[in-house]
């Protein structure tokens, strides 16, 4: 038995298999967010900040300081404050965004700055993801190729 082998089985035959975590804890100031990155919420939370994220461009590029009046930056601002808010209560908890905001200073830059790393999380997630599914698929495809290559026997030559 290899020594990798011996690792993983105990004196009972038993293999242990270790799983990743299904949720990623960020912390701010000492507070943490749990964020929950099982298979069901990993696929809403790739959609809800891809639209957060493709929303808050949409209004970032409706303002523009030249013209815009006072009014206009404090609808734009409240706008972006709400979409933040939304995908942070939907993604943490209602009342979640209140906490952040007082962490983040009142900031809506540190806000984005949450947002950003809670995006990169869920991204390469799914790209860990993709990957081991690639790399069983491949495993598969060549213990299958191994199955049903010719047998040598003695004496052929190959």
């Amino acid at each position: 038995m290899t020594e990798n082998k011996q690792n993983n089985v105990n004196q009972n035959n038993v293999v242990d298999l270790e799983f990743d975590d299904a949720y990623q804890d960020i912390g701010v100031r000492g507070e943490i967010f749990r964020l929950d990155l099982s298979d069901l919420a990993l696929k809403k939370l790739s959609v809800r900040f891809r639209d957060t994220g493709i929303r808050l461009q949409e209004l970032d590029t409706e303002l523009n300081p030249d013209t815009a009046t006072e009014e206009d930056i404090e609808r734009i601002m409240d706008a972006i404050q709400s979409e933040m808010r939304q995908a942070i209560d939907k993604t943490f908890g209602e009342g979640e965004y209140d906490r952040l905001y007082k962490l983040a200073g009142g900031s809506t830059s540190n806000i984005l700055k949450f947002i950003n790393t809670v995006t990169n999380i869920i991204d390469d997630r799914r790209e860990k993801q993709q990957k081991e599914a690639q790399q069983s698929k491949a495993q598969q495809h060549l213990k299958q190729k191994r199955r049903n290559a010719p047998k040598k026997t003695a004496g052929t030559k190959q």
